[in-house]
């Protein structure tokens, strides 16, 4: 039996279901997809009817944007180039020691400055090895000067513009009406 719920999102212009299938691995989606609901919706955008549909679609989109940059951040801070804890305590000790040893035992000083020059090497090529970067708008991993251009990453860019245009119709409704109660008093 089929769903006559209508797809809030496919009405303000971007069905969820649609934008990230893979065949064979996603439903199609559970609500009804009416072209002809969707023209009257584009041509009556602004009115008090299709506020309905807009704030739906906008708390769905929104919720989809919230996890996106959520894991934009998460990824972006486990990849930040780091000295790894062992060679920064190798680092300290080495340090200490110089400062410890007595001017007379200089080849001792020698073999701790010539490790701690190793070390600082060492921590240089930890953080020069990481080129990744991620993706601003999908959170896609990317290795060096590589941009993405998969289905997924353009989906989430028409999901950022429209969810922007939805809010600016809200904001645009919601300051009609209050131009209006203002000429009513």
């Amino acid at each position: 039996m089929e769903s006559t719920k209508v797809c809030e999102e496919y009405i303000c212009g971007c069905c969820l279901y649609e934008e990230f299938a893979t065949i064979d691995v996603t439903d199609k989606c559970p609500k009804s997809h009416n072209i002809q609901k969707r023209k009257i919706f584009r041509n009556n955008m602004k009115t008090k009817e299709s506020c309905g549909y807009i704030r739906k679609a906008i708390i769905t989109y929104e919720e989809i944007i919230k996890d996106t940059d959520q894991k934009i951040k998460d990824f972006t801070k486990s990849i930040k180039p780091t000295i790894p804890k062992k060679i920064i305590n190798a680092l300290d000790y080495t340090e200490k020691c110089v400062i410890n040893e007595q001017k007379e035992n200089v080849g001792r000083i020698y073999s701790l400055l010539n490790v701690h020059g190793k070390l600082i090497q060492e921590s240089k090529k930890a953080m020069v090895d990481n080129t990744l970067k991620i993706c601003k708008n999908c959170g896609s991993f990317l290795y060096g000067t590589n941009q993405c251009k998969h289905k997924f990453c353009k989906s989430y860019l028409k999901i950022r513009k429209l969810l922007e245009e939805l809010k600016e119709i809200i904001k645009g409704r919601e300051g009609l009406k209050e131009k209006s109660s203002n000429l009513v008093e």
